[in-house]
C-alpha cells in the first residue's frame, strides 16, 4: 500500500486517467478519487507500520483491496481492455485476472493481519504485521516491474 499509494500520488495523472477506465462512478469523481485512494492507502499503509490500531487498519486494508478486486473484476467480466494503474502509472498491458490473484492474496494476508493482531499497546507482533503486509506489498511491486521489464517496456 506504501508503494502504490506514493506512486499514485507521484503520477497523478495517470492514476486519475486509468480511473476513468474502471470507475463505475461519474468521471467527475475522478480527481477526487486521485486524491482519496492513495491519502487512505498512506494512512492504512502508515497506521500498520506503526503498529496504530492495526485490526482496524488490516480490516480497512482488506476492505480496500475487495473493492479493488470488485472493480478489476467487472472489467474482466465485461470484456473491456483498460490498462492498469494500480501502481500510479498505467501499464501498456491491461488488466487481467493476475491482478485479481494478487489482490486476493493482500485480501488473505490482511485478514491474517486483523487475526493475528494483537490487543492494543503490544507493538512487537504488531509491527510483525505491518512488516508481513509491507513485504507483500513491496513483492507485488517487484513482480510488477520484472514483467513489465521481461516484456521489454519501460517502467514508470
Amino acid at each position: 500500500m506504501l508503494v502504490a499509494g506514493m506512486s499514485k500520488l507521484t503520477n497523478r495523472s495517470a492514476f486519475e486517467a486509468g480511473l476513468a477506465g474502471v470507475s463505475p462512478l461519474p468521471a467527475s469523481a475522478g480527481p477526487l478519487l486521485a486524491i482519496l485512494v492513495p491519502a487512505v492507502e498512506l494512512i492504512l499503509a502508515a497506521m500498520l507500520l506503526f503498529g496504530l490500531a492495526v485490526q482496524m487498519a488490516a480490516a480497512a486494508a482488506a476492505a480496500l483491496f475487495l473493492i479493488f478486486t470488485v472493480v478489476v473484476a467487472r472489467v474482466l467480466l465485461r470484456r473491456e481492455r483498460v490498462s492498469c494503474a494500480c501502481f500510479g502509472s498505467a501499464s501498456p498491458d491491461p488488466l487481467g485476472w493476475s491482478a485479481v490473484g494478487r489482490n486476493g492474496l493482500l485480501i488473505a494476508v490482511s485478514l491474517a493481519a486483523v487475526v493475528i493482531a494483537p490487543s492494543p499497546g503490544t507493538r512487537v507482533p504488531a509491527t510483525l504485521c505491518a512488516a508481513l503486509l509491507l513485504v507483500c506489498t513491496v513483492l507485488v511491486a517487484a513482480y510488477r516491474r520484472s514483467a513489465v521489464a521481461a516484456r521489454g517496456v519501460t517502467a514508470s
